[in-house]
């Protein structure tokens, strides 16, 4: 299995998978891809649009369904802010995903196997 190093993917595999090795692949997705086409790999994981972008440069390759890792996007600011600027904040982000505006940004930039969260 492969995975580009700047993921979490060997650290969450690594107990659970019993395959012989796990290849780490410095780079992004050509040096994947080539990796692939070259056996030193069998497989790819990594969050969805990185596995989407492989993909698409692999003629005759499978996505499987479902995730083993979910990632959270968060939002941070400044120790001392106060509860009004806190509380702000959590309705400009609330309102950005429940007016759609999270999902137009996802379609707008072609991001593959990203959703808004519930």
């Amino acid at each position: 299995m492969a995975d580009c190093g700047c993921t979490g993917t060997r650290l969450l595999t690594k107990p659970s998978v019993k395959w012989p090795r796990l290849v780490r692949v410095q780079g992004a997705t050509p040096e994947i891809v080539e990796a692939l086409r070259a056996g030193k790999a069998d497989v790819y994981g990594s969050n969805a649009e990185n596995v989407h972008a492989a993909a698409a440069r692999l003629d005759g390759s499978k996505i499987l369904p479902g995730a083993f890792r979910t990632v959270s996007m968060v939002v941070a600011y400044p120790k001392g802010r106060s509860q009004a600027a806190q509380d702000a904040i959590k309705v400009i982000v609330n309102e950005a995903r429940s007016s759609g505006l999270v999902r137009k940004a996802i379609d707008l930039r072609g991001l593959k196997g990203v959703r808004v969260a519930d």
